[in-house]
């Protein structure tokens, strides 16, 4: 799995959106985690890199 897919889970009988933010691996076992977030597909938006660019400056994120 690659950062920003996108995949449905069926969680106890609900079907949830997860998205993958991230991976590492793990220190002590060498095992591939990832880093995942559930998606509201009421809340989802769409919206084009160039205007994420004129909202957000990256140098305001960058450490």
């Amino acid at each position: 799995m690659n950062k920003g897919d996108l995949f449905t889970v069926d969680l106890d009988g609900k079907m949830m959106t997860v998205c993958v933010l991230g991976s590492y691996q793990e220190e002590t076992s060498g095992e591939k985690m990832l880093i995942l977030a559930v998606v509201n597909e009421e809340n989802l938006l769409y919206v084009s890199a160039e205007d994420l660019d004129r909202l957000f400056s990256i140098d305001e994120y960058c450490h």
